[in-house]
């Protein structure tokens, strides 16, 4: 089921649920370019959540590219991941104008970052400045990537996305066909904080899960917050060395992959076993290994 919790400031629950009662949470929805409100409930998952959207709306669930919490606004701040709390607005974004942009890769690393949203949809998370895609008029961050020289996208993981876009030769033209996310029209307003704050009120009043206890301490423990937005740097900077994209995802599962490892051959057999369609050669995963464990990789000497 969803993890619930409780943003700081948002109000209490009046009265805790009876044991053994099943509690059915409920979360205020609007499509992100304009909608009433309506609820969804009933989910455990992202899959099962965006059929609760499809259902309430009657939209195609394949037209959901992604959905973000307390915005209507393509910010990818504020994707709807793993975790949701009780009083959080969800808005959806449906697939819209489809668009054509022809791409001369003129050198291995295309400057973007791109993301799935777990249901079949990979779009574009960031593009960064003066890269090779900032400067295609037609792509935009939120488009959802189709096809890549005629090859649907649908329906894949990210990961087969970028491992797509790493095979064009460098030199070579290759053809995007994207979708723009619906933008904000017509006559209906979203719903502002406070009226989303309402209709959190309006939602079940229960006392959200005891918090667990942690977890202990494994042989390495990676999760320290001064170093590891540093360390998931580094990764992508090398995964951008080798992929030509950045990728925020795959660099968080490969330090996952290391975490509580003692030996960097454990580390290769874990990247083989686990990430093999990424074909990483050992010496990559021996940088990424350094990197991880603060030694000099090559990059960074």
């Amino acid at each position: 089921m969803p993890i619930f919790g409780k943003n700081e400031g948002a109000a209490a629950p009046a009265a805790a649920a009876k044991p053994g009662q099943r509690v059915e949470f409920s979360f205020s929805t609007q499509l992100a370019h304009g909608s009433a409100t309506k609820k969804i409930s009933n989910f455990s998952n992202v899959k099962e959540m965006y059929q609760a959207i499809s259902t309430a709306f009657s939209v195609p669930f394949g037209d959901i590219v992604f959905c973000t919490l307390n915005t209507p606004k393509i910010d990818m701040n504020r994707l709807l991941g793993g975790q949701i709390v009780f009083d959080d607005f969800i808005f959806a974004h449906l697939r819209g104008e489809t668009k054509v942009a022809e791409v001369e890769k003129t050198s291995s690393t295309l400057g973007l970052s791109i993301t799935d949203n777990g249901a079949g949809s990979a779009f574009i998370k960031r593009i960064y400045p003066d890269s090779i895609l900032a400067k295609i008029p037609q792509v935009s961050v939120g488009d959802l990537i189709e096809e890549i020289n005629g090859v649907s996208m649908l329906n894949k993981r990210h990961s087969d996305v970028a491992n797509t876009l790493k095979e064009v030769p460098v030199g070579s033209k290759f053809v995007l066909k994207l979708a723009a996310v619906k933008r904000q029209g017509g006559d209906e307003k979203h719903a502002t904080p406070a009226a989303a704050a309402a209709a959190a009120a309006a939602a079940p009043a229960v006392k959200p899960p005891a918090e667990e206890k942690p977890a202990a301490p494994s042989t390495q423990n990676f999760s320290d917050a001064n170093n590891s937005a540093a360390i998931a740097t580094k990764v992508e900077d090398l995964l951008e060395s080798f992929m030509g994209i950045r990728d925020g995802d795959l660099a968080s599962e490969m330090i996952s992959l290391a975490d509580g490892l003692e030996n960097k051959e454990q580390f290769i057999d874990l990247v083989q076993e686990n990430l093999g369609a990424f074909e990483f050669p050992d010496e990559f995963s021996l940088d990424v290994w350094d990197v991880i464990h603060g030694g000099e990789a090559a990059l960074f000497t």
